[in-house]
């Protein structure tokens, strides 16, 4: 099999930025500091007006070549996000000519969150292992901050922002192995976090179109991670043949700080080795798992030959395991 490598991972976040305590200023009796305390979000990036989730995309794959990575050997483009340009065409193929690249290059359009990353990697790794691509361009973008205009409960969490991440087949230009990933759906909660307006479900039932409403059933999805999560991670680490305590870092989805220290309990991990990293981020959603990693790569703080997990979920219901090992 054709082994998966990470060569490059960069990530963008817009100018514009709501800050927590002017967010809750608009609800009478809110308490902004402890609303920072239990989400440990202090302010967020936010789009400016007219612009979307495939800007801040083409931003992050600018980056990257510009980091030398040679848009004519991209041989796949696959855009994760759930704020695309049009119900049609795919983002993604606009964005192969925004970006100038071949016109051979696969480009599409998955509609997945804060799982998108465990699940581009086993998809990715797919792609090369087979032969049918030897560089795949993944870009992660979303623009949550628009469909949370009348909930500040739920604002007070998403933020917007965008990653690119290549992958290819070149060892010599690796900075990380990816290995075996495990995934799951549950689609029977899907209504825990949904956006209702704009699709075709409204337009067959004839609803006047309304403004994009996310509605999220917090417990629901505090309840589905504690309880999925776990069981996978001990699956993925049998089949990897290590134990957690030969896991250096664990790379959670950054939802938001009760949830993580919540989960890093449940999963018995040690607070070093699990960061948190939303205080000036916040939520980004598609973005938030692959941006944690180009923030701890500009750091310094991923150690030398770091065995980690990658771990995702959210909308869908849905959550993945990606095992990684950066070089």
């Amino acid at each position: 099999m054709i082994p998966c490598f990470i060569e490059a991972i960069v990530a963008h976040q817009p100018r514009g930025r709501l800050d927590t305590h002017d967010l809750v200023a608009r609800v009478p009796g809110w308490d902004a500091e402890k609303v920072i305390k239990k989400t440990g979000i202090h302010s967020r990036p936010i789009v400016a007006p007219g612009e979307t989730a495939s800007d801040l995309a083409a931003i992050a794959a600018e980056k990257l070549f510009a980091g030398g990575v040679d848009r004519a050997e991209i041989d796949a483009l696959i855009l994760v996000t759930q704020s695309p340009d049009y119900v049609l065409p795919a983002s993604a193929c606009l964005l192969q000519a925004r970006l100038g690249l071949r016109d051979t290059t696969a480009a599409f359009d998955v509609n997945l969150a804060c799982s998108g990353l465990p699940y581009m990697l086993w998809l990715g790794r797919s792609l090369i292992a087979s032969g049918s691509a030897r560089k795949v361009l993944l870009l992660f973008a979303d623009t949550y901050s628009r469909y949370c205009r009348d909930d500040v409960t739920i604002a007070s969490l998403f933020s917007d922002g965008a990653a690119a991440v290549l992958l290819g087949a070149d060892e010599k230009r690796a900075i990380a192995k990816v290995g075996p990933s495990l995934l799951g759906t549950d689609g029977a909660s899907g209504e825990a976090l949904i956006v209702r307006q704009g699709g075709a479900r409204s337009a067959a039932r004839g609803e006047p179109f309304t403004p994009l409403q996310l509605e999220m059933d917090g417990p629901a999805i505090f309840s589905f991670a504690l309880a999925r999560i776990k069981p996978q991670v001990e699956a993925l680490l049998g089949q990897v043949g290590t134990t957690k305590d030969d896991v250096d870092r664990w790379y959670l989805h950054q939802a938001n700080k009760f949830m993580l220290e919540a989960l890093r309990t449940k999963l018995g991990v040690a607070a070093e080795r699990c960061p948190i990293d939303v205080a000036d981020v916040g939520n980004a959603a598609t973005a938030s798992l692959p941006m944690l990693l180009a923030r701890q790569l500009a750091a310094g703080a991923i150690p030398p030959r770091c065995r980690s997990l990658v771990i995702g979920f959210g909308v869908g219901l849905s959550w993945g395991t990606s095992w990684v090992e950066w070089v």
